[in-house]
This record gives C-alpha cells, structure tokens and sequence, in this order.
C-alpha cells in the first residue's frame, strides 16, 4: 500500500483541479512522476476496488457522464519528457503529460510539427488530447489526428504496462492496440506514452477570412476549393446567427514556400469571387496562429455570460450533408430563445455548436429543446454528444447519444474485457454495470 498520508486531501485542502462534475476523489490524488509508479498506484487502486480518473491538463473534464465512484485521481503532469526525437525520421515519442504547446516549441526548432491540434494547447497535455479525442480543425490536408499516431504504451486498470506499434513509421507487426485508446477517455487504460509521425513545418502560413450572405455559398465555396489544387491545413464554416441568420465565413488555413503560398492565395481568391463573396481578408502570422487557437477555444467553451446557460455540442455527419444539418440545427432552435454559434468542417462532417440558452429557461425544458434537437438530426443518421452543460443537468440526459452511435456498444464489450471490476472512470463514458 501507498503512503495515504501524502497523497489524501483533507476537505479544506481540496485540489479543484482533479474535481469533476463538482466531485473530489474521496481517497487520494495521485501525481506519479514516470510510468512505473503511475502502473504501482493503479495496481494498488484495482487491488483496493478503489475508482480512478486520469488527469491530464483538465480541459476536458467536464466531457461525459457524471462519475458513478471517484476515489482517486491519477494525474499525468509530472511525465512530461520527450522520450526521443529523430528529426531525420520524422518521428518522436513523449510521455504523456507533456502540453501540447511544449512538444510544439521542441518540435518547431527543427522545423517540424504534429499535426494535431486542441482548445487550450498550454494546458492541454498530449495524453488528454488522445484520449479524449479533443476537437481540432487542422486535418484537412494532413488527415484524421489518429494517423499521426504510430506506436502507445499504456497502462492496464489493473497497472500493467502494455506497449503497441513503435517508433518507426512502417511498423506493421501485430494489430493495431494503439487505436483502441484514442477517444476512449480511459475507459481502457492509461495512456503514458506516445509515438508520433511528425510532419515538416511550412515556411510560411496564412489565413484567408472570406465572408458570404448566404449559408450555401460558403459550402459551394468549400467544395470547390476542395476539388481545387488548393491544400488547406484547416478549413471551417462559421455561422454566428445572433448577428445574421443568413451570413456566414468561411476561414481557410493554407501554409507552404513563398511562390505556392502565393499561387493558394490567389485560387482561394478567384474560388470565393466566384462564389460571390463580400469580403477577403487575409491574415498573417502571427495573428493567423492566434486566430485558430480562439476560434478552437471558443468552439468548446463558447462564451460566458450570467444571462445564459451555455452547452456544447459536437455532431458528425458525411461531409454532403453538413449544410443540411447546420440548417437543421438553425431552425430546430430559432424560436427557443436560445444564441447559437456554429463552427463546421464541411471536408471531414463535424460540426461544433455554441448554445446559450436563457438563464430564466427550466432545465428540463432546456432539455426537451436539446433531445428534440438530437432527434432532428437522427433523420439525416447524424449524431449529437453534448460535451459541456450544467453538471445537474446530467441526470436527465444520455449525453453520449448512445442509442445512435453504435461504436458504444463495441466500447460495453471493451470494457468488459479490459476493466471488468470498473476501475477506471465509471459512468463517465460506458455507463453500464
């Protein structure tokens, strides 16, 4: 057994940073400093029937069900190394507690990056980003964040070490377990290290603001841009319908040399004109990097206000039918009361909502709104996972859609497999027991 005299919280001496959904771990907070004593602590938490919550950077807590049991809190912060980096290979491994923003820095010295991003990069650490599968709008050129990831070491529920993949791009022994983790939430186990591919980094990057009247000539504009020679990092749509019902933005991404920079930014140019745009403003480094770092922070936090009750929301449908179901998400909520923002991917059919809903409005009306919502989008076969809302008002909502995703049952029989006596996170993602 751990010594519980340096690991217990007393009630005046609460770490607000491992609390979720207004829950403190009722026997320790844990902050192993490498793999192996993280893999102790969880071996002696599983042998104790004790419930354990991984810890990252805590920018994603507030995702998923409340916990059934919360007894201890793992953190992750202190395995914050770069285990390794070949700059000729293209290709590093880090361990888990390390922010995204760091690994950034390192990589950006030799010209290089992960072509993967998140909300709160400064605090988000690369293992929470994995695990929580974290929103991230730079994929377009560069693919599905889970391709960048090429080998894992993670610990079981019941603290064993396991590793998978490697550190080579072209590893192709065995299956694939590295996969099973991303996007789990550590249902499974907890991640501690990670392999990626790396890509080089652009010599210069631009963003181009391009601001339509109408809602469908933004998503013309996207798919003509998309059969174009352009290469977008990014590309999203942008509804803001408390200002217009009707407008919209589309922002563009694009990095490269001087000359094929240039030739992007004069296509991208011609696309919108033809598309008849209002407006092209093109933004530079460093305000371009600013830019997409807001525009992702507000995707999952939205904006505060003490007249409004805000939620997020993250939906996916194929990329054809992504107009259709910002629409319907526009008119299911035109006449409630409630703001609405939008940021959309109409390459990859995710969509991100920021909903404010009055703060005189009832929660199970609020509720009733949101399930008439999801049920909307069920007709075009589109989900919706609320990521952010009142911790109260999860008791009368599955916020994981799960009669419609039915990846979730693959996760019941996962679980059931890896962490039968429910060791890790209970009732956040698989909530069945």
């Amino acid at each position: 057994m751990w010594d519980l005299a340096l690991t217990y919280k007393m009630p005046n001496q609460r770490d607000i940073s491992v609390r979720v959904d207004g829950i403190d771990p009722s026997v320790a907070v844990e902050n192993p400093s490498n793999a192996l004593e993280l893999s102790s602590r969880l071996e002696e938490s599983s042998a104790e029937g004790h419930a354990v919550i991984p810890i990252g950077g805590g920018t994603r807590l507030e995702v998923g069900g409340a916990p059934s049991k919360y007894d201890v809190a793992l953190k992750i912060g202190k395995l914050n190394s770069i285990v390794s980096h070949n700059p000729a290979d293209l290709t590093c491994t880090v361990e888990a507690g390390i922010t995204l923003e760091k690994l950034r820095s390192v990589l950006s010295e030799h010209g290089q990056f992960l072509a993967i991003d998140s909300p709160f990069p400064d605090q988000a650490t690369i293992g929470g980003v994995i695990a929580s599968n974290a929103p991230g709008f730079l994929k377009w050129q560069l693919a599905h964040p889970r391709d960048s990831v090429i080998g894992m070491e993670v610990a079981l529920p019941n603290g064993t070490l396991i590793k998978s993949g490697g550190q080579v791009v072209k590893n192709v022994s065995g299956y694939d377990m590295a996969r099973l983790h991303i996007g789990a939430f550590g249902n499974l186990g907890v991640i501690t290290k990670v392999s990626f591919k790396l890509t080089p980094k652009p010599v210069r990057e631009a963003t181009l603001d391009i601001e339509f009247d109408e809602i469908s000539l933004a998503y013309d504009f996207a798919q003509e841009v998309y059969k174009s020679y352009v290469m977008p990092l990014s590309l999203i749509c942008s509804h803001d319908f408390e200002k217009s019902s009707t407008g919209c933005k589309s922002l563009v991404r694009i990095g490269g040399r001087e000359r094929a920079l240039k030739r992007q930014i004069d296509l991208i140019r011609e696309i919108g004109r033809r598309n008849h745009s209002t407006s092209i403003e093109i933004i530079e480094q460093p305000e371009s990097d600013r830019l997409w770092i807001d525009v992702l922070n507000q995707s999952v936090k939205g904006v505060d206000s003490g007249e409004y009750i805000k939620i997020n929301t993250r939906s996916s449908c194929t990329p054809s039918e992504v107009e259709h179901a910002v629409r319907i998400i526009w008119s299911s909520l035109e006449n409630t009361g409630c703001l609405l923002s939008i940021n959309s991917e109409p390459g990859f059919g995710a969509i991100f909502c920021n909903i404010r809903f009055p703060g005189t409005q009832l929660r199970d009306e609020s509720i009733g709104v949101i399930q008439k919502l999801r049920e909307s989008l069920h007709e075009i076969e589109s989900w919706l996972i609320v990521e952010d809302l009142p911790t109260e008002w999860k008791s009368g909502l599955d916020v994981w859609d799960r009669d419609q995703i039915s990846s979730i049952k693959l996760m019941e029989s996962l679980k059931a497999t890896y962490d039968p006596d429910f060791v890790l996170s209970p009732g956040r993602f698989v909530t069945f027991q």
